[in-house]
């Protein structure tokens, strides 16, 4: 694999968890809102980027 591929690859990793991150704080203030829709954007957001995470966490460790 080559360096650039490589560095995608971790951008998007690295974006992804980011991502969890973002959701954790939102799901955190969906509770002390009481707020639903809130609280199921990020539950979605959490799972499709844990998805991602362990996908490109995967090639990563495959290609090396």
């Amino acid at each position: 694999m080559s360096s650039a591929q490589q560095i995608i690859l971790l951008f998007i990793v690295f974006c992804s968890a980011v991502a969890v991150l973002g959701s954790s704080v939102m799901s955190f203030i969906a509770f002390y809102k009481h707020n639903a829709t809130l609280r199921k954007s990020a539950s979605v957001t959490f799972w499709i980027s844990i998805i991602i995470l362990v996908i490109f966490l995967k090639l990563i460790d495959m290609y090396q």
